[in-house]
């Protein structure tokens, strides 16, 4: 079920948000019915999945994946995020982190026009 996923957080009917999946969660992700998944985690996170894309597009989803330094995020990842995120409008898309902060944090400022707040 994907609200088992941690921290799992529906913002809108057409986009959900969590922590990170274990592999087995992606089918219950492709079963809620996403076409897409947005990775945010720094792939050397010891909570990471290697080649998790795999997994993903086995199901049938597509996958994308923006490293975002948890500590130091900059306007260029906010800008390739909201740039992806309108190129997918229309789908359902599952946006993740290692926890959640960065996600939901991400989808918030794609909403928000300046992002200012960024370093550059």
């Amino acid at each position: 079920m994907i609200e088992s996923i941690r921290n799992f957080v529906q913002l809108t009917p057409s986009i959900g948000t969590a922590g990170q999946p274990s592999t087995d969660q992606f089918q219950a992700i492709s079963e809620a019915g996403y076409q897409q998944v947005i990775n945010l985690a720094m792939p050397d996170h010891p909570d990471s999945i290697d080649n998790e894309g795999q997994p993903v597009t086995n199901l049938n989803m597509s996958y994308y994946h923006i490293p975002v330094p948890f500590a130091s995020p900059r306007v260029k990842h906010v800008r390739e995020f909201c740039a992806l995120m309108k190129s997918l409008e229309g789908n359902r898309i599952f946006v993740h982190c290692v926890i959640l902060e960065t996600a939901v944090g991400s989808r918030k400022y794609a909403h928000q026009g300046p992002i200012a707040a960024f370093k550059q």
